[in-house]
């Protein structure tokens, strides 16, 4: 991922994009209260899942170059016994053939909801615009940290979003990560920027804070240091 290009969905919209648009406000007209928003994304699958899942088969080839006779024979079927075959296009970013154009842009919510998979900034921006648009909370944030953690005792670096918003009855934070509704923080004793040492306790190097239109309202774009 790079922080220096602005991926944050456009506005443009192709007449199909229009309708896929007014398919998911109509989906989310329903949702009332975190429990609805809940059971809304629970369908939704993470598109790294598959790196989870060895058993899941990889064809590394042009899709232009696969005959339907070799896709019968993987699956060992005959002609007519296929219902369905699927030609969806990945992510550039997750793609292992083509371009590999992994600074794409992030998804609008609509796409993510007709999909139905995502990637942390995906969900992130999906959730930080139902929580605006459905629950009327005033400034979820779209928040995405870049940093440092163990793993497999190497240290590794990675980048994570996360929407955060204000829960004024209970004086407190709470965010989404990915499908995981959960506290955050206590202002009192923290805030947005320094919860990230909690996600990448080796080390923050990036911080940057998107309000409901997109717009970077605080960043960090340099080393911020340790958990301390």
């Amino acid at each position: 991922m790079c922080f220096f290009k602005d991926k944050w969905p456009k506005k443009v919209k192709t007449e199909e994009e229009q309708k896929q648009e007014q398919e998911y406000i109509k989906a989310t007209a329903g949702i009332k209260n975190i429990g609805d928003l809940i059971e809304f994304i629970k369908p939704f699958k993470y598109v790294s899942d598959i790196k989870d899942n060895p058993e899941v088969p990889i064809w590394k080839k042009d899709i232009t170059k696969v005959t339907g006779q070799e896709i019968m024979d993987f699956l060992n079927i005959k002609k007519g016994e296929l219902d369905l075959l699927d030609g969806s296009p990945p992510c550039q970013g997750f793609s292992t053939a083509g371009k590999r154009q992994v600074v794409d842009s992030w998804q609008p919510p609509y796409k993510t909801y007709h999909l139905k998979n995502f990637d942390c900034e995906d969900m992130a921006i999906m959730i930080q615009e139902i929580l605006h648009r459905c629950l009327g909370i005033e400034n979820p944030w779209f928040v995405i940290y870049g940093g440092y953690f163990m793993k497999a005792g190497k240290r590794t670096y990675s980048e994570h979003a996360v929407c955060i918003f204000e829960n004024s009855m209970q004086m407190n934070y709470y965010e989404f990560t990915n499908k995981t509704y959960r506290e955050a923080y206590n202002p009192i004793n923290n805030n947005i920027m320094l919860y990230g040492y909690k996600h990448y306790p080796e080390g923050l190097k990036y911080y940057e804070r998107r309000n409901t239109q997109g717009k970077i309202v605080d960043k960090k774009r340099a080393w911020i240091g340790y958990i301390k």
